[in-house]
């Protein structure tokens, strides 16, 4: 068996039969599909047993409700394949997305393998990374990159690349943690000698309200999980410190962007994220490639918070635009 693509499934019948449509039509064949239902109070565990009935290729687990990362490495105790891909079911993935990971990561004898995405806002598909980037990296320089994903490169998700089998050896998702990818993703990296990335979008990202990402309550764990990384950076990389400063300074914004969001304000809050990244914020506006869009909102956030977040649905707008 040489892939195992782990979906982790819950509360998405609506979106259930697209993504597992999408993982049966790869042209790629090689692969168990490991559905792991989550606890799901609809109609996705029987949706998922009859797709089993009909494809040897799928397995299903059911199990009590223990979140993402429990599901997810209930799928890795269970998987067979020599490399893990990861799907979420409310997402679906273009037909060549498994083969071209393959191609790529065995062309350049990598460990893991990095595709791009489209973002989905119902029947809309936007790409916000650049496009034409191939890049073969060591540890150090992936990471380096991912950290600096504002600029229009991949960053922490699971579920646009592939890994090696060996890459997980000691390593499970975080339970019962929010931006689990957060957490895992740079011990990883850490784990693989080479890694290779194709900007081309072969993964479609559903932007869902009411969604995890999407949720209404202010979600702090990224500016921890991203010190976290900055730490680690600190004292296995320090020649790519100032990328890890600018995760963290990027994560704090966005921290402070969820606040801004509520219905009442709570500036108590955005004041101590601020101060959390306020040492890094004039090295960050310096680091070579900001501009535009990003670096206009970091300078409102550095010199002019108040102006920010009267102004923050307007700035938005024009980020998105």
């Amino acid at each position: 068996m040489k892939l195992s693509i782990i979906v982790p499934v819950y509360q998405v019948e609506a979106h259930i039969d697209e993504c597992i449509t999408s993982i049966l039509d790869q042209t790629f064949r090689d692969f168990e599909l490991i559905l792991v239902d989550d606890g799901s109070l609809d109609r996705c565990p029987a949706i998922c047993d009859a797709y089993a009935q009909k494809d040897s290729r799928i397995r299903v687990i059911h199990q009590k409700n223990q979140g993402l990362s429990a599901a997810r490495n209930t799928g890795l105790q269970a998987a067979r394949g020599d490399y893990i891909g990861f799907v979420d079911s409310d997402d679906f993935i273009e037909a060549s997305m498994y083969e071209k990971l393959l191609d790529n990561l065995e062309r350049e004898k990598a460990d893991i393998s990095v595709c791009g995405r489209y973002k989905v806002w119902g029947d809309k598909k936007i790409q916000e990374q650049k496009s034409n980037v191939y890049k073969v990296m060591d540890s150090a320089q992936a990471l380096a990159l991912m950290n600096t994903n504002v600029l229009g490169y991949f960053d922490v998700a699971a579920w646009d690349k592939i890994y090696k089998r060996s890459c997980f050896k000691g390593i499970e998702f975080p339970e019962g943690k929010l931006c689990e990818d957060w957490f895992v993703m740079y011990k990883l990296f850490f784990n693989a000698r080479r890694i290779v990335y194709d900007s081309i979008p072969l993964y479609n990202y559903r932007q869902r309200t009411g969604s995890i990402t999407h949720g209404k309550k202010v979600n702090t764990m990224s500016l921890v999980a991203s010190l976290e990384v900055l730490n680690f950076v600190r004292t296995q990389q320090p020649q790519y410190v100032r990328e890890a400063q600018f995760a963290y300074v990027f994560a704090g914004i966005g921290v402070i962007d969820n606040y801004i969001e509520q219905s009442s304000i709570d500036r108590k809050s955005i004041d101590a994220v601020y101060k959390k990244i306020k040492p890094y914020l004039q090295t960050t506006y310096r680091y070579p490639g900001l501009k535009g869009k990003r670096k206009v909102q970091l300078f409102m956030v550095k010199k002019a918070m108040p102006l920010y977040i009267c102004c923050f649905k307007w700035i938005k707008r024009r980020m998105r635009g």
